[in-house]
C-alpha cells in the first residue's frame, strides 16, 4: 500500500481532526469513528490505532477534572481492568500479525457501515 507524502497527508488529518473535534464537542463521542477509516489510508492501522488512542486520551484527560466526582467508578473499573485485561493483548497481536492491508480495509469499511 503506497501512501500519500507527509505534507498532503498531514493537511488531510489535520481537517479530518478539526471535524472530529467539533463532532465531540457537540455530540460528546464519535471523533475515533470519525478519524480511523481515514487516518488507515493515510497512515496505516497500526499508526492509526496508536494515534486515535493518544487523542482520545488527552480529550478524556481535559475533561475528568470536572466529571470525576460523577463517575460510577465500580461500573468504568470493571470494564477497564477486565475488558482490557482480556481484549487488549488480543488485539495487540491481530493488528501487529495480521496483513496490514486487509486491515485498513476493515478499518475503513466497519465504523462505515457502523455508523450509518
Amino acid at each position: 500500500m503506497t501512501y500519500p507524502d507527509f505534507d498532503t497527508a498531514f493537511a488531510i488529518a489535520m481537517t479530518i481532526s478539526v471535524a472530529a473535534g467539533l463532532m465531540r464537542g457537540f455530540a460528546g463521542v464519535g471523533s475515533g469513528m470519525l478519524m480511523a477509516p481515514i487516518f488507515v489510508l493515510l497512515f496505516g492501522p497500526l499508526e492509526t490505532v496508536a494515534m486515535v488512542i493518544m487523542m482520545e486520551i488527552i480529550v478524556t484527560a481535559q475533561l475528568m477534572p470536572g466529571v470525576h466526582k460523577q463517575i460510577n467508578w465500580r461500573v468504568i473499573g470493571a470494564m477497564g481492568v477486565i475488558i482490557a485485561a482480556l481484549f487488549m493483548p488480543v488485539g495487540s497481536w491481530l493488528i501487529f500479525s495480521l496483513d496490514p492491508e486487509p486491515v485498513s480495509y476493515t478499518h475503513l469499511t466497519l465504523p462505515t457501515i457502523c455508523s450509518v
